[in-house]
This record gives structure tokens, C-alpha cells and sequence, in this order.
């Protein structure tokens, strides 16, 4: 990751979108709003993977009408960054790696502004490849893959890009997955999880993604898109 927190919480809940000083200027209005959200369910996720997740989540609300219940994994392997470039953010996460689980509640869309229908999903990290069907798609090349839950049968593996893409097609019922964005983190987001609209209409969580590596345990802001505006992910 490029940056760290020390005073940043382990235990709260993974997915976040937010802005940095060198990214987009975050907007002092946010329409997302969060709360606690109950541990996951027996019947919504398997106790294989319950039992990995922090069982405090996010829940996400949209004018009032709950939208999705976030769960971050309790650590994720971080490696050493296998990329120097500026569009790649969480560079220490693995692509194919397992880091959380979404359940959306009420009809959602992805980034490419792709139906996500009400189910539970898990959360792996990819990037975007650099080819010219993707060119132009979004600044950051980081984004989370949603696959559903009951597919995502090796928990403990970290995906190949093809195998990555072919769960989270499944999630879509396209040719193309269905993809969240990772943007860069945000110093003004000073309690987590946080929620805030960026300057291109994106409307973002902000949260702490506890990491466990060769240098110990420790903390790192993430974010993420929960809905994209209208510009975004239209190739």
C-alpha cells in the first residue's frame, strides 16, 4: 500500500472508497451514510468464510434504505509492491487475493454501471489490464472483483486473473465482470469507516483493512466506490 496508519482501528469493517490530498478533492456532502452492521449470517455466508471475516461490518445506507453490509477479512497477506506505477494504489495486495465479503441488499450497479442484483459476494482484489480495450476506463487501475459467494469455493486460494474473471462474470450475467473501484485514501476522512462524494459524483466509504506481513500486523486506510456517478466505468 502507499500509505500507513497507525492509529487506524484493525477492527473495522474493509471496504472504503475515498480521495487523497494528491487525488480528487473530497466533497464535504456525502448521501452514503453508515452504521455498525450485525456479524454475517449462518445462512447468508458460509462458517468457512464467517469465521475468517471480522464480525464487525458496515452497513451502508442510501436516504435512509439500507444499500449493502461490508466484512473485511480479520488480515490479508500483504507482499512487497510489484508495481512503481502511480495508477496502481494497493500495490501490496495480491490480484485473485480474497479480501472481504459484500451483501447487497437493494438493487445495486457496479462500476461499469452493470446490475448487481440483492445477494452475498465475495471481494477479490484485481487490475485493470493494460490493453487498449481498457484504456481510459479510470485513473486508478485498482478495483474489487464481486463473485458470488456460492462459487467462490476456494477461499484460501489466490485466484488467477482468467479464474477471477470468470467468477465475477457470474455475478453480472455478462461478458464482463462486475468490478468496485479503489481510489486513494483520504486524510479529512477522520473516523472510520467514513462516507463522502468525490468531485466526479462518486459516493465513497473510507475504512481500515488490517494487513499481516514480514514487517508484523498493521493497518491500512482502503477505499472504495459504492456508487459511481455518471461518468463513471463507461467503456
Amino acid at each position: 500500500m502507499k500509505r500507513r496508519s497507525e492509529a487506524l482501528p484493525v477492527s473495522v469493517a474493509i471496504l472504503a472508497v475515498a480521495i487523497s490530498m494528491s487525488g480528487p478533492r473530497a466533497s464535504a456532502a456525502a448521501n452514503l451514510t453508515v452504521q455498525p452492521a450485525p456479524p454475517p449470517s449462518a445462512d447468508a455466508v458460509p462458517l468457512a468464510l464467517a469465521s475468517r471475516l471480522d464480525p464487525q461490518g458496515a452497513q451502508l445506507f442510501s436516504g435512509g434504505t439500507p444499500l449493502c453490509n461490508l466484512w473485511v477479512l480479520k488480515s490479508v497477506a500483504a507482499v512487497p509492491s510489484s508495481s512503481s506505477e502511480p495508477d496502481i494504489l494497493y500495490g501490496n495486495l495480491q490480484v485473485g487475493e480474497l479480501v472481504g465479503v459484500m451483501q447487497v441488499l437493494a438493487p445495486a450497479q457496479d462500476f461499469r454501471h452493470q446490475k448487481v442484483p440483492p445477494g452475498v459476494y465475495t471481494l477479490r482484489y484485481g487490475q485493470i489490464p493494460q490493453d487498449g480495450n481498457h484504456m481510459g476506463a479510470s485513473q486508478y487501475r485498482d478495483f474489487l472483483l464481486l463473485g458470488p459467494v456460492a462459487a467462490d469455493t476456494r477461499l484460501d486460494a489466490v485466484l488467477g486473473f482468467d479464474d477471477l474473471v470468470n467468477l465475477s462474470r457470474k455475478t453480472a450475467g455478462t461478458g464482463h465482470p462486475a468490478v468496485l473501484s479503489l481510489i486513494p485514501a483520504s486524510s479529512s476522512v477522520r473516523t472510520l469507516p467514513g462516507v463522502f462524494n468525490d468531485d466526479s459524483g462518486n459516493q465513497v466509504v473510507q475504512f481500515s483493512l488490517p494487513e499481516q506481513g514480514g514487517s508484523g500486523s498493521q493497518a491500512t486506510p482502503v477505499a472504495l466506490v459504492i456508487v459511481p456517478g455518471a461518468q463513471s466505468g463507461e467503456q
